[in-house]
């Protein structure tokens, strides 16, 4: 007598059966960067996905997961008695960047676009102000794009990073380069109006800096914009041409973290130690970025804006007047505050003071800030508010 399999339902949950569903559907699963296993997490299904766009199971599989972390994110567990979060901060990245768990306030969700976007809505405005009270969030400009500039001694990126690198470099991608030789009005002006009129183009050149400045390798840049590797390498090509004294840069720290073994930044802080800066091509022989090359490339950067959030932070503890406003948590470029409404305009002073002002480590570098203030975190509840 034939016995018949018994039929159970798809979970989205089982890394094991969406990895059995692949395998059956022979699609080629990617490795983990790290590991080096077969994975698939989300950076691996929309690698999938990306050569197989007509499969809506893996959209569907994403879209799950997206929503039980956004559940966790909504969880009160962690909640106190006094209704508010009360997270612990850690150390754990290599770059010395704060990072919390219980909740993780300091990576809530930031949604562009499709369901990500109304998960992001949707967290982000159960964080509200009390009566009586708003939230304010000063956040340095471009800070990591800025440091790229100072570190490689680029005065002309540094001008781009405050200007919008983002839009100038999309510029460069349309074949209407925006000319740095343009007063800053006219250059802002042009980067608003493409940013408006070129999204999505202007979103890849977003991710492709990125990936460009931390040296992310050329096959994990095409996954990230979800393109063909040969897109991925014209825009690097291109960004290398608009910002040739970055790659310059990275060549050198590279070089000096493979002879020291160790870099530290102008605040005193030490990486880890670095013996896979470079990798033979096993295919060609020669020499190239090995795995240890991205965290070279973003350590300083990262560990630099880390540093000045921590001292920000400080400076912040001596003149926090929690019957007028106080810290509710920083995030990587940021800090969120709750201030009473007739406070806002001194509290907004104060903050800007404190952010903005002059690095002696950095030489006398100072980031702007963008302001904006609300009832809720929700980004579309939010405006823009300018300190007079």
């Amino acid at each position: 007598m034939r016995r018949l399999a018994r039929v159970e339902p798809f979970l989205a949950s089982s890394s094991s059966q969406v990895m059995g569903y692949c395998r059956l559907k022979g699609y080629k699963v990617p490795k983990h960067r790290k590991t080096k296993q077969d994975t698939v997490n989300e950076e691996a299904l929309r690698e999938i996905i990306r050569h197989h766009p007509e499969d809506e199971v893996l959209d569907s599989v994403l879209e799950y997961r997206a929503i039980q972390k956004a559940k966790g994110y909504l969880a009160d567990t962690y909640m106190g008695k006094d209704y508010r979060y009360h997270p612990i901060f850690t150390f754990h990245p290599n770059s010395g960047r704060l990072a919390a768990k219980s909740p993780n306030t300091m990576n809530q969700p930031k949604g562009r676009s499709d369901y990500k976007a109304k998960l992001a809505e949707a967290v982000r405005s159960t964080i509200v102000a009390p009566p009586g009270w708003l939230l304010l969030e000063p956040d340095w400009k471009a800070i990591e794009a800025l440091l790229v500039g100072y570190f490689a001694e680029d005065p002309a990126y540094m001008r781009a990073a405050r200007l919008g690198v983002h839009g100038i470099l999309a510029s460069h991608i349309l074949g209407e380069p925006i000319s740095l030789a343009l007063p800053d009005a006219d250059i802002l002006r042009r980067v608003n109006a493409l940013k408006r009129a070129h999204p999505h183009v202007y979103s890849e050149a977003k991710v492709a800096i990125h990936a460009s400045n931390y040296l992310e390798g050329i096959f994990n840049m095409a996954r990230d914009l979800r393109c063909e590797v040969s897109l991925a390498k014209k825009y690097r090509a291109i960004y290398y041409k608009m910002a040739p004294l970055v790659q310059k840069w990275q060549d050198s720290i590279c070089k000096r973290a493979h002879k020291d073994h160790f870099l530290m930044n102008p605040f005193g802080y030490v990486s880890p130690y670095y013996f896979a800066v470079w990798a033979k091509n096993k295919y060609t022989g020669e020499w190239e970025p090995g795995k240890q090359a991205s965290e070279v490339a973003s350590f300083l950067p990262q560990s630099t804006a880390a540093a000045m959030l921590r001292e920000t932070l400080l400076s912040l503890s001596e003149v926090e007047e929690e019957e007028k406003w106080y810290l509710l948590t920083p995030v990587h470029d940021s800090l969120l505050v709750c201030t009473r409404k007739e406070e806002l305009a001194e509290t907004a002073t104060i903050l800007k003071g404190l952010m903005t002002k002059e690095w002696k480590e950095l030489g006398g570098l100072s980031v702007e800030v963008e302001m904006k203030v609300g009832e809720s975190w929700n980004e579309r509840e939010m405006s823009s508010y300018a300190t007079r």
